[in-house]
């Protein structure tokens, strides 16, 4: 079993919880290869102090009033509460009053939380949601917890998944890319035959670059490699149509390391090479 650490940050010391582990007394904990699930009694009398949690995950309020302070934003929720927290979320929270005063925890494993902010646009910041189908999960995977048998880990995975995508389709999304995600485009299509990196475009557009990893895909449909990649293909394919520069040259102008990379690339982006490319159009 993993301890916590500690990091200092300034004159005061922070506690860094790692995957699957919380404040409190845990009852029950499931671990499957994607997720971790714990149900955690909070301790008595115990101020908990600013912490930060390494991975991402969800927290549903079993029993009790619960309270979180979260980059100054003050939350309380009661029992039936489903609230999710990105990995390196750093808060103080606890329950207001004395009595039964649970909650269930459902942690993403470091894979899982890549491969969702990737494919499925999950959120990069905390929230607590008000959905019945999410409160709903949240019960029948305690339930789950109570009485867990050999099929457990596979029905409470399958139950994360669940939990998941309620909470990417129960976001208010805006219809439009915004402003500063068509600059960032424009900048790689301009930029396509230099040596640009995604950490710049996104430096440049003033955003973290998985936040612009995630929104260039959901209002895209690619990553801004693939888009890089994609100018890079053309701008190459106009210069085979349109000049008589050898491969190796037009691999350099369009920003490819060598001939070997551009063919490859340009192979599995059209389906044929760029020699038979030029021979076919210019035939």
């Amino acid at each position: 079993m993993r301890t916590l650490e500690s990091t200092c940050t300034g004159s005061s010391v922070k506690q860094v919880f790692p995957y699957g582990r919380f404040y409190g007394a845990t009852h029950r904990q499931v671990e499957t290869s994607a997720f971790a699930f714990a149900e955690v009694e909070d301790f008595d009398n115990i101020e908990v102090p600013l912490h930060t949690h390494e991975t991402a995950h969800f927290l549903f309020v079993i029993q009790g009033e619960y309270e979180a302070l979260v980059e100054d934003k003050r939350r309380c929720c009661f029992a039936s509460s489903m609230l999710y927290y990105p990995a390196g979320t750093t808060h103080r929270d606890h329950f207001r009053k004395a009595g039964e005063r649970r909650f269930l925890t459902v942690s993403l494993a470091f894979e899982t939380n890549k491969t969702l902010l990737e494919e499925m646009d999950l959120i990069d910041y905390a929230i607590d949601f008000d959905c019945m189908e999410m409160s709903w999960l949240g019960r029948r995977i305690c339930n789950e917890l109570q009485a867990p048998d050999s099929l457990s880990p596979i029905v409470l995975e399958s139950m994360a998944n669940e939990l998941v995508v309620f909470a990417v389709r129960n976001l208010d999304r805006s219809e439009k890319p915004p402003s500063w995600l068509k600059t960032a485009r424009e900048l790689i299509k301009d930029r396509s035959a230099e040596s640009i990196s995604i950490a710049e475009v996104a430096a440049n557009a003033g955003v973290h670059r998985l936040h612009l990893a995630r929104a260039f895909r959901r209002f895209f449909g690619c990553s801004p490699g693939e888009y890089l990649r994609k100018c890079r293909i053309e701008l190459a394919s106009n210069m085979l149509l349109n000049s008589k520069k050898p491969l190796a040259e037009i691999a350099l102008v369009s920003g490819f390391a060598d001939q070997s990379q551009f063919t490859q690339s340009f192979k599995q982006r059209t389906g044929i090479t760029p020699a038979k490319f030029r021979q076919i159009h210019n035939s």
